[in-house]
């Protein structure tokens, strides 16, 4: 019985160490938390949005996105007009809030986010 507990925790390792060592790797990350979703009109839906920079230099972020039907606005609005700076080896969260310019139907929504570095060139595209 004690074989087999230590075969079976011996094997989740194996699965999960990969896992980990290729995210810590990844020259940056973001990702998203969802703080308020469903918003009636004149209200904002809201996120949280984290960056995460693995590189050895500070980067810069840019964030677009490219919907006609939310307007998009951060705190400080500097974060979504011009870029986020994250120091390198660090992480930054931004607070950005969606609200429709037009009537919309009620309904569910997906708004796309593209998180650029100045770094590197790559762009991450996350679906809020």
């Amino acid at each position: 019985m004690g074989q087999v507990r230590a075969c079976a925790l011996v094997f989740t390792l194996l699965i999960a160490f990969p896992a980990v060592i290729a995210q810590s790797f990844s020259p940056w990350e973001a990702f998203t938390n969802t703080i308020d979703a469903d918003i009636k009109q004149g209200e904002d839906a809201i996120i949280e949005l984290s960056l995460i920079n693995n590189q050895e230099s500070s980067d810069n972020y840019r964030l677009l996105s490219d919907t006609f039907s939310f307007n998009v606005r951060s705190e400080p609005p500097s974060d979504y007009l011009s870029s986020v700076p994250v120091p390198s080896h660090d992480a930054k969260r931004v607070r950005l809030s969606f609200r429709p310019v037009v009537d919309l139907d009620p309904g569910t929504y997906q708004v796309s986010l593209a998180v650029r570095s100045s770094l590197d060139g790559s762009t991450k595209t996350l679906y809020v």
